[in-house]
């Protein structure tokens, strides 16, 4: 799954983050609608201002972003039966996170699922990541960044190659791009290559010693293997 905002840097998720409401897998036998829409409120926030919402696909390479409206609710289109991770950001502050299934079974009868998002500033700012732009990112020529931004494009079209192909340009133009190597890490993992995502999540440690996210999911890959 991918988290962090656009302008913060693509795919810096961690794969095996505890999460406070962890969903069970989808069995693929109880999906009978073949693309599903997931609508959602904002509750708690008070202000929401400068409030976005993140969607990542837990199982497969997938990001999509969007607004919330003056109501706090959002919205995601024709998305694949699975399980998301819901990411609340406000800009400065950090994020809140929740995962949600994506089913027929617990969808209403035009293909919607619907869902609400607790919000408290006091757990997005326990969760600083997703909302704060830290001096290792600012360091990030603009042309790596640009690029980036392009990768969660294609995520959202569908286009893992293609978000592979423009992530790996980035890191050739920005070495040290440890949410570059971290996300190429993840698509890696989720499309069944361990090997590579472990070397690719210690590249993205080597670039940065102090990254969350490529430690979290390094250490996932590890226990993965152990049993």
């Amino acid at each position: 799954m991918f988290r962090t905002a656009l302008a913060v840097g693509l795919v810096s998720t961690a794969l095996f983050a505890a999460d406070r409401n962890p969903a069970p897998n989808i069995n693929s036998a109880t999906t009978s609608v073949t693309r599903l829409d997931l609508q959602g409120k904002i509750s708690g926030a008070g202000s929401l201002r400068s409030l976005r919402v993140n969607l990542f696909a837990v199982e497969t390479p997938y990001f999509e972003s969007t607004e919330v409206n003056r109501s706090g609710e959002f919205r995601f289109r024709s998305l694949a039966p699975g399980n998301y991770t819901v990411a609340v950001v406000r800009n400065g502050l950090g994020e809140v996170r929740r995962t949600v299934v994506v089913s027929s079974a617990i969808a209403d009868p035009s293909g919607v699922v619907h869902t609400t998002i607790p919000y408290t500033s006091s757990e997005a700012a326990a969760n600083p990541d997703g909302g704060v732009v830290t001096v290792h990112q600012l360091s990030i020529p603009g042309s790596a960044s640009a690029k980036y931004a392009d990768a969660q494009k294609r995520l959202a079209a569908h286009d893992p190659g293609g978000a592979v192909r423009i992530l790996e340009d980035a890191v050739v133009t920005a070495p040290e791009y440890s949410a570059a190597w971290n996300a190429l890490g993840v698509i890696a993992f989720q499309t069944g290559d361990a090997d590579r995502a472990e070397a690719l999540f210690r590249k993205a440690l080597a670039a940065d010693s102090s990254a969350f996210e490529p430690l979290v999911n390094l250490g996932g890959v590890l226990l993965r293997r152990r049993h």
